[in-house]
């Protein structure tokens, strides 16, 4: 009875751990032009076949593979508004936690075991764990693993069109039902090899009416399209997003993968050495196969992790039901480790709203929704992680540069060229004619003499360089943001009224100099510090964001961000 209560607090324990990962605030930027896309939708009651929401991509065809996650997104936001979005997250992870538990036990593991692996999944998923379409794909490859993993079933009618339908249904919210295809068909391949053709066919079978299945949804052919573009452009994706970089060993997190992928090739090297011959290669084969593909784009850690687990269950399979003491000791030691890293990393974000404001710019859309008939008319860029943003706050009138979704991810390589220096980032404005930029506070000075530095070598901040003061016109900031708008492309009498001239941002030396020079009018310093504070108040809270009118319209980052930030 002693051992039996030692192990409940044990799972007890590891079960908690999970926690975080599902009551995280959201704080995914691109959550907002899936709600765009879905609040779209629910207008128009159609499907987006081309882009309407840039004025740079317009009338493009889109594949919309995610359109049914948004219309589920969006309509949780309209019941109970940010809540609502953050309890759904919450349940889809709880569904995604006992899936995959399901999937353990079918390959055998105690409960016990099952609680451990799923607190060590939990580690690694507090970093994807957001309200995004991958987390049906989570749900849905962790039931494919199950299939995978457990006793062979009969194969009947039943199955095929459950497999037919569970895979029509994934297709339309993610493209990751791609994992799920190929792991039935590498399963499918190892028990062929291994002599075990009755389950192999059973397996091939299965994947046969899933691969039907994904054709049997309104885009068709359009999300394998989709695929092979990504495929195509990976590299270049690396290079500009970082979710997209191949694994390297930059933070623990990628540490404990590449301890994970080395248990599962120690353990398939050492089942080939002593021919056991109740190994799980099939497993093994997707799990390798997941870690190959997490190692390339690092985005895809998050379904190696629940190959892993669902290897390690029936690895661990026969072992004794409780833990010996040394593997408990070891076992407790993981749990403490989880814990301060669940603390520490839980400290750093803010947990007083459903949705974490870090990413969004709500001072900066409520300056230019106030400004309407003056930027309604022109082409602005802004940082693809706010565009999503700024899309779904300024609907219907306001047309973004780029957001988050595929049509955008050319644009990644030419404001990477741009950013390069002031005059490749002029040479984009011009090029693509825009009228006015919504961009990122940076902390970057230079210290070259500049015509406009009241003294050589006063720091000045990265703008004055990228926005000449003579062709462009700071018209809003605040610590996150800025807004410029050229010269001549607004009314005179606005443009007069909020141009910041001596009130900068970061260009505190500068400010001083000219104020001992006495270069600085008062009364006009006065009014911009007096505007200054009006226009950065603090906004509505956003889960309390005002009702915007139905959408209208086509039916159906240089300096922005450094490498390191995407």
């Amino acid at each position: 009875m002693k051992r039996f209560s030692r192990d409940a607090r044990l799972r007890a324990a590891a079960w908690a751990t999970v926690l975080p990962a599902a009551l995280l605030p959201l704080r995914n930027p691109d959550l907002f032009w899936h709600l765009r896309a879905g609040e779209w939708m629910i207008a128009h009651r159609a499907l987006p076949r081309v882009d309407s929401f840039s004025f740079t991509e317009v009338g493009k065809p889109w594949v919309d593979f995610e359109w049914l996650s948004e219309l589920i997104f969006a309509a949780a936001r309209r019941l109970a508004g940010p809540a609502g979005l953050w309890a759904l997250k919450a349940a889809l992870v709880a569904a995604v936690v006992l899936a995959l538990a399901r999937a353990m036990r079918r390959a055998g593991a105690d409960a016990t075991a099952r609680a451990l692996l799923v607190s060590l999944w939990s580690a690694g998923a507090i970093l994807y764990a957001d309200l995004r379409p991958d987390l049906f794909s989570l749900l849905g490859l962790a039931l494919v693993l199950g299939e995978i993993a457990g006793p062979p079933r009969d194969l009947g009618a039943r199955a095929l069109a459950v497999a037919f339908a569970g895979f029509a249904l994934w297709a339309s919210l993610h493209a990751g039902f791609a994992f799920g295809l190929a792991a039935f068909a590498l399963a499918a391949a190892v028990r062929a090899v291994g002599g075990r053709r009755a389950e192999a066919r059973r397996l091939s079978a299965l994947a046969a009416a899933g691969l039907a299945g994904t054709l049997a949804t309104p885009y068709g052919l359009g999300p394998y399209r989709v695929l092979l573009s990504h495929a195509a452009s990976a590299a270049d994706l690396s290079r500009y997003i970082l979710e997209w970089r191949p694994i390297a060993l930059r933070h623990p997190l990628e540490w404990l993968f590449w301890l994970k992928l080395a248990v599962v090739a120690g353990a398939c090297a050492a089942a080939a050495r002593a021919r056991r011959a109740d190994f799980r290669w099939e497993t093994a084969a997707v799990a390798l196969a997941l870690g190959a593909a997490a190692q390339r784009h690092g985005r895809l850690i998050s379904y190696f992790d629940e190959g892993f687990v669902v290897f390690a269950a029936a690895w661990c399979a026969g072992a004794r039901a409780r833990l010996a003491r040394r593997t408990r000791a070891a076992a407790t030691a993981w749990l403490a480790l989880a814990a301060a890293f669940l603390f520490w990393f839980c400290r750093q974000l803010a947990w007083t709203a459903p949705v974490d404001g870090a990413l969004v710019v709500p001072s900066a859309a409520r300056f230019l929704d106030e400004n309407r008939p003056v930027f309604e008319g022109l082409r602005t860029l802004n940082r693809w992680e706010w565009g999503g943003y700024l899309s779904w706050r300024l609907r219907p009138w306001y047309r973004v540069y780029m957001d988050g979704r595929y049509l955008f991810h050319s644009r990644l390589a030419r404001l990477e060229q741009a950013e390069a220096s002031p005059e490749g980032w002029q040479s984009l404005l011009d090029a693509e004619r825009l009228d006015a930029v919504v961009f990122k506070s940076l902390d970057v000075w230079r210290l070259d003499v500049h015509p406009e530095d009241p003294k050589p070598g006063l720091p000045r901040p990265w703008y004055v360089d990228y926005f000449p003061s003579r062709e462009w016109a700071l018209v809003y900031w605040d610590e996150k943001s800025l807004i410029f708008v050229r010269r001549g492309r607004v009314p005179a009498d606005w443009l007069s009224a909020h141009d910041y001239r001596w009130l900068l941002p970061k260009d505190g030396p500068t400010f001083s100099e000219n104020l001992r020079l006495g270069k600085i009018p008062p009364a006009r310093l006065q009014a911009e510090i007096d505007r200054h504070r009006r226009e950065t108040q603090p906004p509505a809270p956003l889960w309390r964001a005002t009702q915007r009118a139905p959408d209208a319209g086509v039916s159906s980052t240089a300096l922005p961000q450094s490498r390191s930030e995407r």
